[in-house]
């Protein structure tokens, strides 16, 4: 004959189940920590997104500023050359007349 003692199987069963609940709630509890973590990082990447979107449109108008300055250095440089050629012409021409005028004076000597 079995000498082993007769079992209750509803018993087992019973707190089989009670513990893969209390197993389950723990993960559920972990998969709510994990997710208000994940939610955390995901808002401060959608704000260093925002940030860098900024800074991008910040950096695109420097730079456009910056040419627009180099264009017109360049111009100012360009044009401050012509004047001074043309001062160059001016004062040669006005030695030149000069010359004429006091030679005219002192009677073509």
């Amino acid at each position: 004959m079995d000498s082993k003692p007769p079992r209750n199987y509803n018993e087992d069963l019973v707190n089989m189940i009670n513990d893969l609940k209390k197993r389950k709630d723990a993960v559920g509890k972990e998969i709510e920590m994990e997710s208000r973590k994940r939610d955390e990082i995901q808002s401060r990447i959608d704000e260093e997104k925002m940030r860098l979107m900024h800074c991008e449109t910040r950096l695109s108008k420097l730079q456009s500023s910056n040419e627009a300055y180099a264009k017109m250095v360049k111009e100012a440089e360009a044009a401050y050359k012509k004047i001074e050629e043309s001062s160059q012409t001016l004062l040669h021409v006005m030695k030149r007349e000069s010359k004429v005028i006091q030679k005219d004076l002192n009677g073509g000597v």
